[in-house]
């Protein structure tokens, strides 16, 4: 005959199990991003990699700013996304590409979903997007003093679009960040 495991065992095992399931999940929440990214082909050109740190720590005039790669958000269609942050804030950047852009369902190339954003921010902040010359083929600026929402910079360069929020620096600072940026595209 065989010998039932006692209640205790099994609550023991259920537990075990529950630990394990709820580790494996943290572990995929905090490097699943950065995996599936490099599976995609595009962890070179991440967006957290677009800049190197001390760079935009000298162009902000901090002493350090940190980047963390970011799952982007649900239904947002970005290749990868990066979370900055310094001293008295922090930056969100998304990187959106035609892969990333076809994969999230949207029938649109690069220009045509920058135009969208333009026009997202203008219906946001209540005002028309500032053209930002020179930051890549085409760039806008919205929300600097504007209230509530983080101001938000938008560039776009060749087939890749760039959308970032500021949170904690002025727009002259913002926009160097943002260059910095730009300028890995």
């Amino acid at each position: 005959m065989a010998r039932r495991r006692s209640r205790p065992t099994r609550v023991l095992a259920l537990c075990a199990l529950l630990a394990g399931a709820v580790v494996a999940a943290w572990f995929a929440w905090r490097h699943g991003p950065a995996s599936t990214a490099s599976l995609r082909g595009e962890a070179a050109r991440a967006t957290c990699a677009l800049a190197p740190a001390p760079l935009l720590a000298e162009r902000i005039g901090r002493v350090a700013v940190e980047a963390r790669a970011r799952a982007p958000g649900t239904g947002v269609p970005a290749a990868s996304a990066c979370g900055w942050i310094y001293f008295g804030g922090r930056a969100t950047g998304h990187l959106f590409t035609p892969d990333s852009l076809a994969a999230g369902g949207v029938p649109m190339d690069a220009a045509a979903y920058f135009r969208s954003v333009a026009i997202g921010l203008e219906y946001e902040f209540k005002a028309v997007p500032e053209s930002l010359p020179g930051l890549g083929d085409e760039a806008v600026v919205a929300g600097f003093g504007a209230g509530a929402d983080p101001p938000q910079v938008a560039v776009r360069r060749g087939e890749r679009v760039l959308v970032l929020s500021f949170e904690g620096l002025e727009r002259g600072t913002a926009l160097a960040f943002a260059g910095a940026l730009a300028e890995g595209l």
